[in-house]
């Protein structure tokens, strides 16, 4: 993944997937498959540093930064492991922390847009215009 790139679901749910040490999610809200990605990881907070938190406001899902089946399935996991959800009202902007990693996004209204596709050829300008990076993902070499 370059250094400006395109946030979506997958790109979220891989580096949760990746996670070793920790995971940080802080955004708005939360869509069904990335809920269901950090809920795998709850049960491993012996051995995994995670911290969640989300806008608990229903605007959240009504503009459609994330979905209520989301936030349900968050919620859910959380009560089964002992897990607390943090929250932020008025939380707008996405960052992921993984390891080492720092991913932070712009996160698509979903009633309004599209969410950009992280496996959009970054190369091509056609395409490149409807996968515009809506991210910024560092890590110990950011240029990798």
């Amino acid at each position: 993944m370059s250094t400006f790139c395109a946030v979506d679901d997958a790109a979220l749910i891989d580096l949760i997937h990746d996670a070793r040490k920790r995971i940080v999610f802080i955004a708005p809200g939360v869509h069904e498959p990335v809920a269901k990605a950090l809920g795998k990881r709850f049960s491993e907070v012996d051995d995994l540093d995670v911290t969640v938190v989300l806008d608990p406001d229903e605007d959240v899902c009504r503009i459609g930064y994330g979905d209520a089946k989301g936030l349900e399935l968050v919620n859910e996991y959380a009560k089964q492991h002992c897990f607390w959800v943090r929250s932020q009202p008025g939380l707008r902007v996405g960052v992921l922390l993984v390891d080492d990693k720092t991913l932070i996004w712009s996160p698509t209204p979903r009633s309004v847009e599209a969410p950009p596709s992280s496996d959009a050829p970054q190369h091509d300008s056609e395409e490149r215009k409807s996968a515009s990076p809506n991210g910024l993902l560092l890590g110990k070499n950011p240029h990798k």
